[in-house]
């Protein structure tokens, strides 16, 4: 049996984004040659600093064309146990993501990606967390 093509949507996005992390030079210049990044993961404390993605939401769809929506907010999370560096990552990261166009391989086209949104938090445990929102549209 052959592999099936599966028609990408927005539900896609996470690809989006870890491609362009992938080649980011500024994330690579903060976090090293190779950096970690992680879809929908949960961290072990080794894993640290790493960066995390995960799908918010998705816009509502075409009511009367039945067409799947064509946008979507994801949040970005950089993880460090230095807050300096979780910083240097949030802005490697919205360097990497924002007013950025990307295309796959199948030829689906991220037209749009912009920060909208962002918050910090320290947890007890010495960890430092920047959660970026970005909010996507595909062709």
């Amino acid at each position: 049996m052959g592999a099936r093509r599966i028609k990408r949507t927005i539900l896609s996005g996470g690809l989006f984004i870890n491609l362009l992390l992938e080649d980011s030079e500024a994330l690579r210049a903060v976090m090293g040659a190779e950096p970690r990044i992680f879809p929908v993961a949960s961290m072990e404390e080794e894993d640290f600093p790493c960066v995390s993605y995960t799908r918010e939401g998705l816009e509502s769809g075409e009511v009367k064309t039945g067409e799947p929506p064509r946008g979507g907010t994801w949040a970005v999370t950089c993880w460090s146990r230095d807050y300096v560096e979780s910083l240097d990552m949030a802005e490697a990261v919205t360097e990497a993501l924002h007013s950025k166009r990307a295309v796959l391989e199948n030829g689906l086209v991220m037209r749009y990606c912009a920060l909208v949104d962002a918050t910090e938090t320290a947890y007890e445990n010495g960890v430092y967390a920047q959660e970026l929102i970005f909010r996507i549209r595909i062709n």
